[in-house]
């Protein structure tokens, strides 16, 4: 899918749906954009990556250590990065309502566990 970068393709200022970017910081307090507001917060330096969230459909949050966790649509995705930096992923269909859409799976590349492309 291709995706046009013309400004002409969007209103400017204008949003598509509401969202949140959460930022964590070591033994502090997180600090939280979102849309809808006018407040700019200072993003502290010593922040790292928590969660983005768009709407009610898409959840991405880093959970601890190596792990992320995910919500798209009606899916679940789980994902534990090891020690050589390979995600190893697992995915729930139908968890937060009706399964749409399809799910595809190269059964070539089912198993192989070694990480090559």
């Amino acid at each position: 899918m291709s995706h046009s970068t013309d400004e002409t393709d969007h209103d400017e200022g204008q949003t598509g749906t509401d969202w949140r970017v959460g930022l964590r910081r070591s033994g502090l307090e997180g600090v939280t954009l979102r849309s809808g507001t006018d407040a700019n917060p200072a993003v502290p330096q010593d922040c790292r990556f928590d969660e983005l969230v768009v709407d009610q459909w898409f959840h991405l949050e880093w959970m601890d250590g190596d792990h992320w966790w995910a919500r798209i649509g009606d899916a679940r995705i789980s994902v534990a990065i090891d020690e050589h930096g390979i995600p190893t992923v697992e995915v729930e269909r139908g968890v937060y309502g009706d399964v749409r859409g399809t799910t595809k799976l190269d059964e070539d590349r089912v198993g192989r566990g070694d990480g090559e492309a």
